[in-house]
């Protein structure tokens, strides 16, 4: 009987928390200020943005000026153009085409990283091929794709991938350079297999690194985006861009701009919440374990 009571008797800090001493009230106040704090986050973050728009409502308000609309016409061509039955001409393409040239940039990025990062005989071949093709700009690519791939989604996503592949490679062979030479002694020592050493050691430790490349991405791919579907595409928020240029609809103008920082914002916010959620924790769950 007494073999049966201890072994049910629950050992000591595997309760939920208010079973530990904690007083129901501490667990409340405890909540209720991780809230006040993402909060001031959520408006220490949009205060800008906020006094940007308000700022700018003020200054073209009752605007006469042909190159500078009241805000409430840029707002409302925005509303017509992206945010009705026309999303699917403007911004749905310049996502799907963004989203997919991210994604084929990331998987070359990331294998070619690595091995470069692994094997500094493979870094010394590819390095000057990669040193000239990352500092070609990539406006100066569109003729080129375009001639050889023609016009349409595919070369647009092929540009992209192209202008964000460069910072994911470097991140990722800097990133897997830098891994900390304990843990590589550590799989040594424990005769991990190449794929067990990639996925639980040099990946895990290089990710701060690579997301770092992946951000900086982000805003080339945005750029590239833009420049092709300005000069090859049939939808798009660069092609929105373009006809409005060329009816001269100063309100198309800024709702184009406006949208593109949209489509930037939403991938982007996807991009981070990632990082934080899968990326971050991958690495710290790696450092917890190796020490």
């Amino acid at each position: 009987m007494s073999t049966h009571a201890q072994a049910e008797k629950p050992v000591p800090g595997t309760g939920p928390p208010d079973t530990q001493g904690t007083p129901p009230q501490m667990i409340m106040l405890s909540r209720r200020r991780r809230i006040v704090t993402r909060c001031l986050r959520g408006a220490t973050a949009l205060w800008l943005p906020v006094a940007v728009v308000g700022l700018w409502f003020i200054t073209s308000r009752g605007s006469s000026s042909l190159y500078y609309p009241p805000l409430t016409d840029s707002l409302d061509a925005l509303v017509s153009d992206f945010l009705t039955s026309r999303v699917t001409d403007t911004m749905l393409p310049s996502l799907r085409a963004l989203v997919l040239g991210i994604v084929l940039a990331l998987v070359v990025g990331l294998v070619v990283g690595y091995a470069c990062g692994l094997s500094r005989i493979t870094a010394g071949i590819c390095g000057p091929v990669m040193d000239m093709f990352r500092a070609t700009p990539v406006i100066a690519l569109v003729p080129l794709f375009i001639a050889v791939l023609g016009i349409g989604s595919v070369s647009e996503v092929l540009l992209i991938a192209w202008a964000a592949v460069w910072p994911i490679l470097l991140s990722t062979m800097d990133g897997v350079r830098s891994v900390d030479q304990g843990y590589r002694d550590t799989a040594r020592a424990l005769r991990m297999s190449v794929r067990r050493e990639t996925m639980l050691v040099r990946l895990p430790a290089a990710a701060p690194r690579i997301m770092a490349g992946v951000d900086t991405a982000m805003s080339v791919a945005i750029t590239a985006m833009v420049a092709i579907e300005l000069y090859s595409s049939t939808q798009g928020v660069g092609r929105y861009l373009a006809d409005a240029q060329t009816r001269f609809e100063i309100a198309g103008l800024y709702a184009g701009a406006i949208a593109a920082g949209i489509v930037g914002y939403a991938v982007a916010f996807a991009v981070r919440r990632f990082e934080r959620r899968v990326a971050l924790k991958w690495h710290y769950d790696m450092r917890n374990r190796g020490s």
